[in-house]
This record gives C-alpha cells, structure tokens and sequence, in this order.
C-alpha cells in the first residue's frame, strides 16, 4: 500500500477473469475468504440456483457490452454459502470485443432466501439514491469551470484586434467545453440511468497527451487570470492512444486541475504523466499527476477527503467555492475505470493527486516518448495531434458517394500525410481491393451498388480482416451493435469528429516509420481551406436544383439520396442548420407527408442555400 494513500470504498473482493471465466487474477480478500484451491473452477462455487442465472447475464454482458450486478452464493473452503452482492464490468481489446470481467463483490448476509429480493431492492434502492443526489449536486461544481471559460472567451472574440489565430485557439476552447456541458446535460437528463443506480463506462481509444490539452483549454482562462501556469509533461514513455472512457477521464482530470487552481494563490501547477507498476492494479498503469501549490493537508483532513459534502477545512478553504462532491464523484469514476486516486500532502506546501488507470498490454506497443513530445503549458496551447504518430506510408480506401464529403476526408487525410483512394459503391470497394492492398477502410454506410453493411459482410466471409470504420448520420446504440456484428472495427457518426478520427486510425494503422506532411504538396493550409469551401458552394447550387427537379419529377429515390448526401456535407463544413433542414425534407418522404409540406421544406431549403452562398 501506499503511504498517506487515501483508499477508496472498494468491495470486498475483486476477481478478474478471461472471456471462458477463467481466474487471471484475484485480491487477497478472496484467496482469504472463497477460493477453494479443491475446485476446478470458480463457478463450481457457485450455487446452483444462481448459476444459470448468471451465466444467462454474463451472455447478455458480452453482445451488449454492458456491465450488470446481481446476488449469488459462492461456497467457501469451509462448505459455508457466502452471500455476495457483485458487479461485472467487462474490458475490451483494441477491437472493442469484450475480452473478460472485472468482478467486485461485496459480502452479505440473509437470515432466509425469501428475505433475498428485499435486500437486493433495498441496496438498489440506496445506491440509486446516493447516486442521484450525489450526482445532481455535484452539477454546480462540474460546469462552473466550462461555462466560465466560454464566456470569458466570447467577450474576448468581440475584441477586433485579435488574429485569426488567436481567435481560432478561443473558439477551439469554447467547442471543448460547450462539448463537455452537452455531455453533463446528457447525464442529468438520463433519469433512467440515475434511477437504476448506473454509470455506464464507453471504452474507446483516447490520447492521454491530447486530453490533457483540452483540459488545458477549459482552464487556460482562470489561470491567466490568477497568474497560474499550469504545466504539463512526461516521465518516460507513454503510449500514443489507451483505453478507457475518454468522458469520464475528463472528468476526472477537470476536478483535480480544477481543484489545484482553486487552491494555489502563485506558482506553477505541474501536471505529470508516466508509466507504472502498483501493486493495487494487474499489470502496467497509467499516472496523471496533478501537483499544486496550496495549503495542504493535515491527517484529520485527508481522513474525510473523499467523503461526501465534506470539504478540507475551515480558514483557507472556506473562502474558496464548492459543493464538496467533486472528489467524491472523482474518486467513484476512477474505481468504475478500474483504477483509483492516491494522494499526498505537506501542510503549507501543497498536495499531489495522482490518478492511477489499467492499460491493456496491447496499448503499449505504441508509445512516444517525452523528448519528443516536450512541455505543455496553458500560456502557449497549439493543437496537440503530433503523439497519434500516423504513417505516411499507410493507404486508406475510402468509400463514400457524397462528392462534398469525399473531398473534405481526402483533404484531412492527405494532410496528415495518408494515401488515398476514392470510390463511391460497394461494388468498386470490392473491386479495388481485389487489385491493390489497403491499411485500412473508411466505410460509408448507404451507397449504391452495394451498401456499406452489405458489402463488410462480404469482405469478412472472405476471410479479410482489414479493420473497416464504420462511417454514418445514424447515431443509435442499436445502429452501432448491428455495425460491429457485421464486421466493421469502429463506428464513427457524421459529422466526423477531426480528433477522434485521428485517434483511432493511429489505433489500427501500423507504427509511423517518418514524420506526417504537415501541408498538401502546393499549397497552404488557406488556399487548401478556401478550395474545399468554394467547392462547398459551388456544389450547393447543383444540390439545390436537383432537389428541386427530383421533386418535381417524383423521383424520390433520387431525392432522397440527395437530401442525405447534402445532410452529410452541410455538417461536415459547419452548417447545422441546412443539415437539419435536409434532414425534416428526408424525414417527410419517408413518412409519405403530403407534397404541399415537402415543397413548404423544399423553398426553406433554397432560401438558406441562397443565404449561404450569399
């Protein structure tokens, strides 16, 4: 154990296990208390009433990828039954198959079976209730940071004598943090998931160096303002992507960094990233260090500091804003991504939290090391995509049939140093891999001649695992599964994220061999944006009169293809609003509206292309 380490409320017993439930670890509460070394398994532990059960779970866990929690005996070496209340949260490889089970267990007793169902409604019930209030209070403490930071940045962008760049890294900041409201929003809306007492966990790849200088961004304003400089920095390797759930991650590194500003009155706050080996986390760990320069802690204080309403102390602290439920909220979020915090502390001179997280082995095969990506301070933030190591040499076949959106992906891609091919059905998709070798498919989902789904299906019955994304408008969870059952690696909606793209190709493209062209051969970055938007507009009125003669002609097929193509290409070159009006026109004709709303839609439509190009 650590010194000073401050422990979180973990279960009982933890057990780990492979996707044929096979132990591959276990802490030492459970060799104390259950495993029988007797035993083949340690499902034949298991009571037979509850078996099935949990077998039956455990099924629905691997398609749905969702963790779950239910109550089982297991016998112990001294042929006892033991009550135990326990959670399963799968983990995943770089696919996003599940590769097995955590598994947290808490003790219980029953003086009878009939007495089972009201306990598990009972702790249900409680959790769900400790959750909902925690959470919803916590919401003043986690939006403050994000809210502050877009609006002082919009009174900055009505100064006049700003650089566009200046202003491109304001309004880069305010997307960070208007993004990480949305998603707050999205929580406190999901009275389901706080009622049932769930935090869902979505594993994806994340760049730890990246998501630190988005955080930067959020705070980058308070600091300046308190003449703080928050710093950044590597010890050692780490790697380029690793897996976790990059919303939560945030989260947690937005309280700790924010919490170190509120605290610190001068100086620098440092924040660390580095590799490790502790022995409360199977295998390597990732650490994010967050130093500051505050007061301090004494032990009474450290005692209490993750319970929650309660905050440091009277004097210094209480002049300082807050609801006490950050690190509560923190501290649960990082045992829900299978890790914890640690922290230590000097009176007068300051404390350290240290976020510890599991990396998967197969996420070490790509690292960048710290003379390479050098410091990060909030005072000079520049995007961060140099850690994602893309390989100029990888090609990228990319199937899309909307003209606009082939031309703005082969523009980021080439500018990131990719070689492209283009084609716009399934057919040809398959007729260029039968001729040439790719590293990799970017996968529209409606094309002619051969859909994306279709043609992934055919791809895989072949016996080709080249991954395939999966690119789309159409954004449901049951969307994404039925993508993944096909075949296809990731799903990505459109618009497409830049970052986020970006991440995952530096998942699944092989290692970079030399450095990504910066710019397109024969031009700058303007005139290449200039192009890509005067190729917008020029299509526009192409679109439009089509739309109109499709219309007219009851060529509705062709409409909507259309529609959906200028849906996907308006969001693509940041106009929401034509996308969601193509959007009610397409979402008419499938529900056979009457013509005269169509043709109201179709002249809204017109007017805002006509502004547009204006």
């Amino acid at each position: 154990m650590f010194k000073n380490q401050v422990q979180p409320e973990f279960p009982s017993f933890y057990w780990k296990v492979d996707l044929n439930l096979e132990l591959l670890f276990f802490n030492t509460e459970w060799e104390k208390k259950i495993f029988d070394k007797t035993m083949a398994s340690w499902l034949d532990q298991i009571h037979e009433d509850e078996k099935s059960d949990l077998m039956s779970a455990i099924d629905s866990s691997k398609l749905l990828k969702k963790h779950f929690s239910m109550e089982f005996r297991l016998r112990n070496p001294d042929q006892h039954w033991i009550w135990v209340h326990g959670r399963f949260q799968p983990f995943f490889d770089d696919m996003q198959c599940v590769r097995g089970f955590d598994i947290f267990g808490i003790e219980f007793e029953l003086q009878n079976q009939s007495s089972k169902s009201n306990v598990s409604r009972l702790l249900a019930a409680e959790d769900a209730s400790r959750v909902k209030s925690g959470f919803l209070a916590n919401m003043s403490h986690e939006i403050r940071a994000p809210i502050q930071a877009i609006v002082g940045y919009a009174h900055m962008l009505a100064d006049l004598e700003l650089s566009p760049e200046e202003r491109k890294k304001m309004s880069r900041a305010m997307s960070r943090s208007g993004d990480f409201l949305l998603q707050l929003v999205k929580d406190i809306l999901d009275f389901s998931k706080i009622e049932a007492g769930r935090m869902d966990i979505d594993i994806h790849p994340v760049s730890p160096w990246y998501t630190i200088s988005e955080v930067f961004e959020t705070f980058g304003l308070q600091a300046n303002k308190k003449g703080i400089k928050l710093v950044a920095f590597t010890e050692g390797v780490i790697p380029v992507l690793f897996h976790t759930d990059p919303t939560r991650l945030r989260q947690i590194l937005v309280n700790l960094i924010g919490n170190a500003i509120k605290y610190t009155l001068k100086g620098d706050i440092k924040v660390r990233i580095k590799i490790d080996h502790v022995e409360d986390i199977p295998g390597d760990c990732l650490v994010f260090s967050v130093e500051d320069r505050g007061p301090g802690m004494d032990e009474n204080q450290m005692a209490s500091l993750f319970n929650p309403f309660v905050r440091a102390g009277k004097g210094f602290s209480s002049r300082v804003e807050g609801t006490g439920l950050g690190l509560t909220i923190a501290n649960r979020l990082a045992g829900l991504l299978g890790g914890f915090i640690k922290v230590t502390t000097k009176l007068k001179a300051g404390s350290c939290f240290s976020l510890y997280l599991p990396i998967d082995e197969k996420d070490l095969h790509k690292v960048v090391d710290s003379e390479r990506l050098g410091t990060l301070n909030s005072r000079d933030l520049n995007a961060i995509t140099s850690t994602l190591s893309l390989p100029s040499s990888a090609s990228i076949l990319l199937a899309e049939d909307s003209e606009d959106i082939q031309v703005y992906l082969r523009y980021l891609l080439e500018k990131e140093g990719l070689d492209v091919t283009t084609v716009s059905s399934g057919s040809k998709v398959l007729q260029e891999l039968s001729q040439s070798d790719f590293d990799l498919i970017l996968m529209d989902l409606q094309m002619p001649d051969g859909g994306g789904m279709e043609t992934t299906k055919i791809i895989r019955n072949s016996g080709n695992k080249i991954p395939i994304f999966a690119l789309t408008a159409n954004a449901t969870k049951q969307d994404e599964i039925e993508c993944l059952e096909a075949g296809f690696d990731l799903f990505l909606t459109k618009p497409i994220d830049r970052e986020k793209l970006l991440e995952a190709l530096a998942c699944f493209l092989p290692i970079a061999e030399k450095s990504k062209v910066e710019v397109l051969e024969g031009a700058t970055n303007s005139d290449s944006n200039f192009n890509l938007q005067q190729h917008f507009f020029n299509s526009l009125v192409i679109k439009i009169n089509n739309i109109i003669d499709f219309n007219n002609s009851k060529s509705f097929d062709s409409l909507e293809k259309e529609l959906h193509q200028l849906k996907g290409a308006s969001g693509f070159y940041g106009y929401p609003q034509l996308a969601q009006i193509a959007e009610k026109i397409e979402c008419a004709l499938k529900t056979a509206s009457n013509e005269k709303e169509i043709e109201d839609l179709i002249k809204v439509l017109s007017v805002e292309i006509n502004k547009i190009i204006a």
